[in-house]
């Protein structure tokens, strides 16, 4: 094992490049999801709080990772990596119908949650079924998988089905624009077509 120095800290040199390593992919998994949420729900207040969501739930999961005495490794640093996908999936679903749903925010809400909600919750329960089998598995990729899984479909989906709409109810705005300016399309009065 090499030691080495890195400014007042000394660690090992795998384990310090592998947390290095997570560090940066998730600083850059970060930076493209903050991009393309801003650009998919280019409502700053409702993609905010998507951001906001997101972050919030990796940090509960990899928090929980620590405490479930899963340390930094190769494979670790692929699930957590992958979590954040699923992060995202439960969140950004939620905020597209908000974003695209009109009334008050709490109205919105409700429209979005009645809308999108049961197809994220089917994804959460579905991934939940899915990984409770490997649960009991004794092999290390299992284990670990079973633990960063379990812990992101239930931190992010509470995230995405419970603490998303509470914020966009609240935080949201309100889309006031009634339903048939939405549905129908506005005329060019040049080319309307005289009546007989």
């Amino acid at each position: 094992e090499i030691e080495i120095v890195t400014g007042v800290q000394t660690c090992a040199l795998p384990i310090c490049v592998i947390g290095w390593e997570l560090t940066r992919n998730l600083l850059v998994c970060g930076g493209v999801i903050v991009a393309m949420v801003c650009l998919m729900i280019p409502k700053i207040q409702v993609s905010a709080w998507v951001v906001t969501t997101i972050i919030i739930s990796i940090i509960d999961v990899v928090g929980l990772l620590y405490f479930w005495d899963v340390t930094i490794s190769g494979v670790s640093t692929i699930y957590i990596l992958i979590c954040v996908g699923l992060a995202v999936d439960y969140s950004a679903h939620i905020a597209h119908m908000f974003k695209n749903a009109t009334g008050t925010a709490e109205q919105r809400t409700i429209k979005a949650l009645a809308r999108i909600g049961p197809c994220v919750l089917n994804a959460v329960v579905s991934t939940f079924l899915a990984v409770v089998v490997i649960g009991f598995s004794t092999s290390y990729v299992f284990v670990v998988f079973f633990k960063a899984f379990f812990l992101v479909t239930v931190i992010a989906g509470a995230g995405g089905l419970w603490l998303l709409p509470c914020l966009l109810g609240l935080f949201g705005g309100d889309n006031l624009e009634s339903e048939e300016t939405v549905a129908t399309p506005k005329q060019d009065p040049e080319k309307a077509e005289p009546e007989p």
